[in-house]
């Protein structure tokens, strides 16, 4: 996270244009100018959405079962945190 709130620091429009100056011009690097300046305040998002998800009860008590951290990521953690990451996406 300290890599994220560091990017989030950089102005985006000055970012762009400096990454699109130096990429150059092309379908392919706008893409790539797009997705290095957009990923930061998603994943911001999602770190707070996860770590609030953490503390639920029905996590906590499969964690006390024995429940792997695989499978809470699997089963509980990205089923919850899909409707996040799909509306941050589009």
């Amino acid at each position: 996270m300290r890599l994220t709130d560091m990017v989030l620091l950089i102005p985006t429009l000055p970012l762009v244009i400096v990454l699109a100056a130096y990429l150059g011009p092309g379908v392919r690097n706008v893409f790539l100018v797009i997705a290095l300046t957009a990923w930061p305040g998603t994943a911001r998002v999602m770190y707070t959405r996860v770590l609030a998800l953490r503390e639920h009860a029905y996590i906590v008590n499969a964690r006390s079962m024995g429940a792997t951290t695989l499978y809470l990521i699997r089963h509980h953690i990205l089923p919850n945190c899909a409707d996040v990451l799909l509306a941050k996406w589009r």
